[in-house]
């Protein structure tokens, strides 16, 4: 557990936490950027908790993908993409461009259109695309509209910070190892 976590708030498990995962930009921004780590900004702290405890199994790849390379680098200087070992830059390619067709086609675009912008759509979806067609077993994510709803479409697993955080037993209850967000 980070020192930045609130009190009272239980730790991102580390093994609820899939060896391949694509980290989505709203994720990846508040993780890295300190703006977002104020005791009164909770999912400012549980992205920057979870990129830490991610990045502590040597052997995690941390997805991050292209479209969300251009979304961060377009925000104000001094954002960038980590160098690290295990944060993997993916590319959406011509394999990527053919997931995106085969699991979202047109219509499944078109109905999304009245609650939200093209762009967004079209951002999320070259996003889950990029997970999919990089092996990716899971996206995680703070967009529970949009981004859940694509992963369903491309049969792949979402989950936010939040969900990777143990779930502690009432005060004087034994630890049952029970897990939030897994069920």
């Amino acid at each position: 557990m980070t020192s930045e976590t609130a009190a009272g708030v239980p730790p991102i498990n580390e093994q609820m936490i899939p060896e391949r995962v694509l980290v989505d930009t709203g994720v990846m921004i508040r993780a890295l950027e300190s703006s977002h780590w104020t005791p009164d900004n909770q999912r400012g702290l549980d992205c920057r908790e979870f990129w830490e405890v991610a990045l502590s199994r040597r052997s995690r790849r941390l997805l991050v993908a292209a479209p969300s390379i251009t979304e961060l680098l377009l925000k104000p200087p001094g954002t960038d993409l980590p160098r690290h070992r295990q944060v993997e830059p993916v590319s959406f390619d011509f394999v990527a461009a053919q997931v995106l067709a085969r699991y979202v086609p047109q219509a499944v675009i078109q109905s999304k259109k009245g609650s939200f912008t093209k762009d967004a759509i079209r951002y999320d979806a070259l996003i889950v695309a990029c997970a999919k067609r990089h092996n990716a077993s899971a996206v995680v994510s703070l967009d529970n509209l949009l981004m859940r709803d694509l992963c369903e479409q491309f049969q792949i697993a979402f989950l936010t910070p939040a969900d990777l955080r143990v779930t502690l037993p009432p005060t004087g209850t034994p630890m049952q190892g029970t897990l939030s967000g897994m069920g």
